[in-house]
């Protein structure tokens, strides 16, 4: 993400990232802020370099400029979302800032092996959509910063679902018709494939054009099929291999849970406890605990 773009209303001044360098390096889907900015006022004319999505997290914003040949005023505020297209040019720019944070994902962002999702991303609407609303989009969002924040412990193929179901989010909204194919669901033989490939690296993390390579689909036709095929989204699925597959290690033998949730592919021993007690209400240790006194 272009510093730039992160700033392009806000004075950095009175401005300062939640995200550190660290939290971002880990993360493997589109380039993400999150701007936490103390009240000012700023103007200036702006120019989008590359294609953005803004959201108001919490606070508000006054904004008056010039967007083609049209004086405009807006008050955004919380789930307030701004779809900004690469060439956007805002003229006599004049934003007045609260106490605010707000979200930014380029959508721009070179994501290593992730052609296809790449592709997907830039497949985008041409023409600016100032301010919308979307709860499902928010949600996304907001999960993201979460995800980035915590270190990315659910890996690439949750970084990558996420960022693809922005872009696919965004082609809904502009009434886009994706490509044919998308009606069906996957056979039984391509559902097998996915199968085998998640079982055989249950413990490394899996990218979502892995997924989709042994389907034999792209990665966008390969997301909506699965979730016709399966009822769940791909990393679902993979999480819940992934706690058959630790549950299995827990109840039945005695590594040590750290072990079994790096073989299991949790990123850490706590990641997978918390996955345990969401899905099974107690956490590992509890469920070994209660199999061995069951065997006395």
């Amino acid at each position: 993400m272009q510093q730039q773009e992160e700033h392009a209303c806000g004075d950095p001044s009175y401005e300062h990232s939640l995200l550190t360098a660290d939290q971002l390096a880990r993360w493997s889907g589109a380039g993400v802020g999150c701007i936490e900015a103390s009240p000012h006022q700023v103007r200036s004319d702006i120019e989008m370099q590359r294609n953005g999505l803004v959201m108001i997290d919490c606070g508000s914003t006054q904004a008056d400029f010039l967007y083609g040949k049209r004086s405009m005023s807006w008050e955004f505020t919380p789930g307030s979302i701004g779809f900004f297209a690469a060439g956007t040019e805002l003229k006599l720019s004049q934003w007045r800032w609260t106490s605010t944070r707000r979200i930014y994902l380029d959508l721009d962002t070179d994501i290593p092996g992730g052609h296809d999702l790449m592709e997907s991303l830039r497949y985008l609407p041409r023409h600016t959509e100032i301010e919308f609303r979307d709860p499902e989009l928010t949600a996304v969002l907001r999960t993201i910063v979460a995800e980035v924040a915590q270190g990315s412990p659910n890996g690439r193929l949750f970084a990558e679902s996420l960022s693809l179901g922005v872009a696919m989010r965004i082609h809904q909204r502009a009434s886009m018709r994706c490509a044919g194919g998308e009606r069906g669901k996957l056979t039984p033989s391509q559902m097998q494939r996915v199968e085998d490939l998640v079982c055989s690296h249950i413990g490394r993390d899996i990218a979502l054009s892995e997924l989709a390579a042994a389907a034999g689909f792209s990665a966008p036709q390969f997301v909506r099929l699965f979730k016709k095929t399966a009822g769940c989204t791909p990393h679902q699925y993979v999480l819940k291999k992934r706690l058959a597959h630790a549950k299995e290690l827990v109840l039945n033998g005695d590594l040590p849970l750290a072990v079994i949730a790096s073989v299991s592919g949790f990123a850490s021993q706590s990641h997978m406890t918390s996955a345990f007690v969401r899905t099974f209400n107690a956490p590992p240790g509890q469920l070994r605990r209660s199999a061995v006194n069951s065997l006395i």
